[in-house]
């Protein structure tokens, strides 16, 4: 008995050796794995971000670490990069196993972020229907119903002199902006208490990739199909925020039938069964239609993407500005002498005549870290792959236009009626970056005075 443990453990020893020399075997240098878990430990010893650029310093410009028992590779080598998500992206599809717990889920799997294969093109197909040019002006009312909240709010901070944390007013701001433009939800989560979409939406992105038990799972996977029960436990024990989420856009899907069928009367495009001229079934493949659970996942997904995203997006464009005056300055002049004759954002004006204000949320919105110098101007000096704040190739960000209308029509119309200054309790100091799973966020405010035009 004790010659078979001990050489069951030799040749377990033996086996993950080898599966842990992958990278050595290729030459690619990296941070030595332990055999049991790899480098989860230290890639979750503090901010993802802060490891990598640790590694990054240690090893150069590519290396590989394990996630668990899951190798991966991190590279600067930009045109590498535009080979794998752009030019062979037929050969590199599917997300690498970063969630397995999620990833192995009976309902999660089917959501478009870790859906694979030609269901992920049947899900992508179907919901990009859903942020044409067309849909996005018809969303642009309800933006500006949420707009005019914000900028009440706004306007109440700046009669008051008191400073404003926007993270915390962009947080609802965009809640209002997914829930009406998007979904049809008819409330206002600005004014209103926090609801349970808005309290579930705080949990999901704060429960990703923590817990024992996805570190258990992620240091597992070479067992394949032996490390099934460990998915089962996580799949009973887990607390899914997601699996709430999706609940909630099931109730709110059912409460908002005749306006969604109204909505949907409107549209002149086609979309999943109805033809374009709204008299008849369109001819559309089978392989587009989604089963229920797959809407409801999907639409809650969104919703937690499109509130978070733009929540941060908005927070690190204002807080730039609010720190560089004379850029601040010249995006209002842009925005006045658009709108000199008309005296409207409207979605031409929003998505054309705005090309500097659209240069300095691109600046914002790339890779974001404390930096030197803030220079709009900068847009067209680096390599296009190095832009990578909606993703690249066909598995991009769906919501990317979107997110565009939203954050140029909200600042736009901020600049407009407001200056913007740092307030006492952010100071002169850069911007603290926090980062929850692969998404990042301020840790501090940023603390803003509003003072009217």
């Amino acid at each position: 008995m004790h010659a078979c443990i001990h050489s069951a453990g030799y040749h377990g020893e033996r086996w993950r050796q080898r599966h842990f020399s992958y990278f050595k075997s290729l030459g690619i240098p990296g941070p030595e794995p332990n055999l049991l878990w790899g480098n989860i430990r230290e890639y979750h010893s503090t901010h993802h971000h802060k490891v990598i650029e640790k590694w990054l310093e240690k090893y150069g410009d590519t290396f590989g670490f394990y996630d668990g028992d899951v190798p991966f590779v991190v590279t600067l080598d930009l045109d590498f990069l535009e080979y794998v998500l752009v030019r062979n992206f037929q050969n590199f599809t599917d997300r690498g196993d970063e969630l397995l717990t999620e990833q192995k889920h009976p309902l999660l799997r089917n959501s478009i972020v870790y859906a694979a294969g030609t269901q992920w093109r049947n899900i992508r197909r179907c919901v990009a229907s859903g942020f044409t040019p067309a849909k996005l002006k018809q969303m642009l009312t309800d933006m500006n119903r949420g707009a005019d909240i914000y900028l009440d709010i706004a306007g109440e901070h700046a009669d008051s002199g008191r400073e404003a944390n926007v993270y915390e007013l962009y947080r609802k701001l965009s809640m209002d902006y997914v829930g009406r433009a998007a979904f049809g939800v008819d409330c206002s989560f600005q004014r209103g208490p926090d609801n349970v979409l808005a309290t579930t939406t705080k949990v999901i992105l704060q429960s990703v990739m923590t817990g024992p038990l996805h570190f258990l799972c992620q240091s597992t996977s070479a067992l394949g199909i032996f490390a099934t029960p460990l998915y089962w436990i996580h799949m009973i024990l887990g607390a899914y925020a997601a699996i709430t989420m999706t609940k909630e856009t099931a109730r709110g899907d059912r409460s908002q039938k005749k306006k969604s069928r109204k909505y949907e009367e409107e549209s002149s495009e086609t979309e999943y069964g109805t033809s374009a001229n709204g008299k008849g079934p369109a001819n559309v493949p089978k392989s587009r239609v989604l089963t229920k659970d797959e809407v409801l996942l999907n639409a809650s997904t969104l919703f937690v993407a499109g509130h978070d995203t733009l929540s941060t997006s908005l927070s690190y464009v204002t807080y730039l500005l609010a720190k560089h005056q004379d850029i601040q300055n010249r995006v209002r002049k842009e925005i006045n002498d658009a709108t000199s004759s008309t005296e409207e954002l409207d979605y031409e004006t929003v998505t054309r005549k705005l090309p500097y204000l659209s240069q300095v949320v691109s600046e914002a919105l790339r890779l974001y870290a404390p930096v030197l110098t803030f220079a709009p101007e900068n847009e067209g000096s680096y390599h296009k792959v190095a832009y990578q704040a909606f993703g690249l190739g066909p598995r991009n960000c769906l919501g990317q236009r979107m997110g565009y209308v939203a954050l140029n029509l909200t600042l736009a119309r901020l600049v407009q009626q407001f200056h913007l200054e740092l307030g006492p309790s952010q100071g002169e100091e850069p911007l603290d970056i926090d980062c929850r799973a692969v998404v990042s966020e301020p840790a501090v405010g940023p603390w803003i005075v509003f003072r009217r035009t």
